[in-house]
């Protein structure tokens, strides 16, 4: 396969991960949308986010096996956007039904009546892994800053475990990864996703390259 082929095939592959995740959802409420509200449409973004992180991961782990392999910029530049909207909205559309319906900022008790008390600290660890990917994504922006670059090294580390918080995350909560081939193939996307961040690292430790932005 010609590494043109690849990068296609990779590239392209993000859109039927959304298509994948999309069907799944829609599955789940039989294509009904007539009284849909944010408790249907908030679990939507979060398989949306975890898929395109994945990719990106994905994208990471062939190009470092395939040095002249070349990304779509533009793409890649929309999914940062889409998937950062998809990460913040997640838990905002949750926490304002939660408003709406007279739970304040009574995040635990929301919890408590939206699944189990016992899951709160799988709540907590997705809001920790949020924040840990915002902090990515401001570092990025602002990788020029003295700070940013002396900092880079801990939130690129702090980025891949939160990708792991994120998957934990989602299988302990989410309401489609509960049983089935879904959960089976969420738990392979996220071994995967573990063993590309095990390369990314054994290969920046190589070449001397874990304090630059990548």
């Amino acid at each position: 396969m010609s590494s043109k082929t690849l990068a296609w095939m990779v590239e392209y592959s993000v859109f039927a991960l959304l298509v994948l995740v999309t069907w799944v959802w829609g599955s789940e409420l039989d294509w009904d949308f007539a009284d849909m509200d944010r408790l249907d449409v908030f679990p939507l973004l979060g398989l949306i986010a975890f898929v395109t992180m994945w990719w990106h991961f994905l994208v990471g782990f062939v190009r470092r096996l395939k040095p002249d392999y070349e990304k779509l910029e533009g793409l890649h530049l929309t999914s940062a956007y889409w998937v950062f909207a998809a990460f913040t909205l997640h838990p905002a559309l949750f926490l304002s039904w939660g408003l709406q319906n007279g739970y304040g900022w009574s995040l635990y008790d929301l919890v408590d009546d939206y699944a189990d008390d016992a899951k709160y600290p799988f709540v907590v660890l997705g809001l920790l892994s949020l924040i840990a990917f915002v902090l990515f994504d401001v570092a990025r922006v602002l990788g020029r800053m003295a700070w940013a670059k002396r900092a880079w090294p801990f939130i690129d580390a702090l980025s891949d475990i939160a990708f792991i918080g994120i998957w934990i995350h989602s299988l302990n909560l989410g309401q489609h990864l509960e049983e089935g081939w879904f959960r089976t193939f969420w738990l392979i996307l996220g071994l995967s996703g573990i063993c590309f961040i095990i390369y990314k690292r054994y290969r920046l430790s190589r070449d001397g390259k874990l304090g630059r932005p990548a």
